[in-house]
């Protein structure tokens, strides 16, 4: 593959986790719009309906942080993880002999710079030569230290405790440098997305308490409001807020989605 495609594709894959992000919001913002259209206008004393989906406050796309060939996936898409566990292993035998290379040269500039300050005792090197092989032992150390970072990317760790959303490669393939490899969640810290109506923002608040009935549970949750949006639409007259459920649940999963049920008061 030629550095222009790698490129185009790198660029691609990037637009595409960003498309991904903004399509579930429009479809959100959709379904919520809807959700006002069969429930019919909005009156005083009445507690309408509001749609909520179940998202993951932490969600990562991990990518290459070198060029080389997949070894080994040691998780399967839907399979959890702990933090720090391994999930991808690269070929870095090339980058292994590298580093046993510096660091023969390290002590080799050791061993140099031991003998020179030996030699000094008895006037026979110039405090010249002692500086060089100082600086020789110093740029030998800098290229252990280059080459065991370059060893470290040859594994992707787990940055967190979660889930495998999806492989985007296989073992045995070739990739290139911060191309795409694995898209993980925390599942453990679930948050709901809502739009509401944008005269609520005149009673609601953070710490509100609501009721919330997700759809593929069947069962009704405790959840309360941790932060309101930035902006208001215009077009539609919401604003998308964030909730936290109460408790633990096990049960519930990313992209579930249900109805939530405010104690909406008179509005004047």
């Amino acid at each position: 593959m030629t550095k222009t495609a790698q490129s185009a594709y790198q660029q691609d894959s990037k637009e595409q986790v960003q498309d991904r992000h903004h399509l579930q919001q429009n479809l959100f913002l959709i379904i919520f719009l809807l959700g006002l259209e069969f429930a019919g206008p909005v009156v005083a004393d009445t507690d309408p309906p509001v749609r909520a989906l179940l998202v993951p406050a932490v969600e990562s796309t991990l990518s290459s942080r070198m060029a080389g060939r997949i070894t080994e996936i040691s998780v399967k898409e839907g399979e959890r993880f702990k933090k720090g566990g391994r999930l991808i292993s690269f070929d870095c035998e090339i980058q292994g002999n590298y580093l046993k290379k510096s660091r023969a040269k390290l002590l080799a500039a050791e061993k140099t710079h031991e003998s020179n300050l030996l030699l000094k005792d008895y006037q026979s090197i110039g405090d010249l030569d002692i500086e060089l092989s100082a600086a020789e032992v110093q740029t030998a150390k800098a290229d252990v230290a280059i080459f065991k970072s370059k060893l470290k990317r040859c594994k992707i760790n787990a940055p967190f405790d979660g889930r495998v959303i999806e492989l985007m490669v296989h073992a045995h393939e070739s990739v290139s440098e911060h191309q795409p490899l694995i898209a993980i969640l925390d599942d453990h810290n679930l948050e709901v997305q809502l739009y509401i109506p944008s005269w609520w923002l005149s009673w609601l608040e953070p710490g509100e308490k609501f009721s919330i009935r997700i759809d593929e549970t069947g069962k009704t949750y405790t959840a309360s409001v941790i932060r309101l949006g930035a902006r208001v639409d215009a077009a539609s007259q919401s604003i998308e807020i964030t909730a936290a459920i109460t408790g633990k649940n096990p049960e519930l999963l990313a992209g579930m989605s249900g109805v939530a049920f405010f104690d909406v008061p008179d509005r004047k």
